[in-house]
């Protein structure tokens, strides 16, 4: 596990590489040079989202550490336990790891139109799970209404 800035400085040269590679590849066709730079970025975006898996480390004192995790990681408790946590290639995959004694709860906050229920659970201190989706809001009360492009949103609340 690395920090997750390091991982998307990673995926942002490799953006780079791969948008100057294909505009140089396609150097000689117009159009497809216009589209070099953005497919480029397409590439490494789609890279990213689907083969880094967040990690959310949060302690008592609500501090919140974010990793990204690409491959199959040991990570050490404060009480001296420790988890295993195993990637998965799927958008939007995190982990929330409990490293301290109290409790947190995770909600998911529904905006606009949707036949989706919100759901929640409480996770118990030094413990971990994974989710399917980003946390949002972390230890922040979220706003009543946010602008949405389509007919609705999930965002994901972690709190106490």
């Amino acid at each position: 596990m690395f920090p997750i800035a390091t991982f998307q400085i990673i995926f942002g040269v490799i953006a780079a590489i791969l948008a100057i590679g294909l505009f140089i590849l396609f150097r000689k066709n117009v159009k497809l040079r216009k589209g070099a730079a953005a497919l480029g970025l397409f590439i490494a975006a789609g890279g990213y989202l689907f083969l880094v898996n967040h990690v959310y480390v949060v302690s008592d004192d609500n501090q919140v550490q974010e990793f990204g995790l690409i491959k199959t990681s040991d990570f050490q408790l404060v009480n001296g336990t420790e988890i295993r946590l195993v990637p998965e290639i799927k958008m939007d995959k995190s982990w929330l790891v409990n490293n301290g004694n109290l409790p947190m709860a995770f909600e998911t906050v529904i905006y606009g139109e949707t036949s989706a229920n919100p759901y929640g659970f409480e996770l118990a201190g030094y413990k971990s799970i994974g989710l399917d989706s980003s946390i949002d809001y972390l230890f922040t009360t979220p706003p009543d209404s946010i602008k949405i492009k389509g007919k609705s949103a999930t965002k994901g609340w972690l709190h106490r």
